[in-house]
């Protein structure tokens, strides 16, 4: 059986983290087997049950996939945001500690890349004040 790609993208393009966590609950016992080491017969049987319970489940299979590229989705949203923090923290310390000794303009570029007004001003802001602290003009 061929996967259809395009049809699992959007599929996982509809959820939002509420559905991500309804379809969670709905296929928790996907996991519970799982983890208990169940064997296969015991999946299909809860999966089975459930599915009698459940009269919006639409008997999909790639909702697992939907389920786990979601979740890759956030958690790498999740690291470039903290990444991100991470590199404005390190920003804002080197102008503070580096701004006696920048020029003026280093010092004008600096405030603007700690904005969130220009593109990459972060990764600018680190490069004009590393670049500059001596070159106090």
């Amino acid at each position: 059986m061929k996967t259809d790609y395009k049809k699992i993208l959007f599929k996982f393009m509809k959820y939002s983290l509420v559905d991500l966590i309804k379809e969670y609950n709905n296929r928790k016992y996907i996991l519970e087997a799982y983890i208990n080491k169940q064997p296969i017969e015991y999946y299909k049987q809860n999966k089975s049950n459930n599915n009698n319970n459940n009269d919006n489940n639409d008997n999909n299979d790639n909702d697992g996939a939907v389920i786990a590229a979601s979740a890759a989705v956030v958690i790498i949203i999740l690291i470039a945001t903290l990444i991100n923090i991470g590199l404005w923290i390190w920003a804002l310390i080197a102008t503070i500690k580096f701004w006696p000794l920048l020029p003026i303009w280093a010092q004008i570029i600096a405030i603007l890349g700690l904005l969130p007004i220009l593109p990459f001003g972060i990764i600018i802001t680190l490069i004009v004040v590393y670049v500059t602290k001596n070159n106090k003009i």
